[in-house]
């Protein structure tokens, strides 16, 4: 099997493809199964790779439009106070 990605996360590589590759792979009977493995043991890491940059991006949109909501209270409570006044 040619491998045409690695992912660069090493707790993606170091949980998921290095403990597959000291699994004991010669007392499988065809090199048809150890491929079949490793097929689903990359999208299994694609997906987590994925899902982690997601959760990253949403985190730093999250933080952006809280700092908008912040600036904007602030504003209009400094407009409610030079009203008041």
């Amino acid at each position: 099997m040619m491998i045409t990605r690695i992912w660069t996360d090493p707790e993606i590589i170091g949980r998921i493809y290095l403990q597959a590759c000291r699994l004991q792979f010669e007392n499988l009977s065809s090199e048809t199964e150890k491929n079949e493995i490793f097929k689903y043991l990359f999208a299994l890491m694609h997906k987590l790779h994925a899902t982690k940059y997601h959760l990253d991006n949403y985190q730093r949109i999250e933080k952006n439009e809280y700092n908008v909501a912040v600036k904007k209270l602030k504003k209009i409570q400094i407009q409610l106070l030079k009203h008041s006044i």
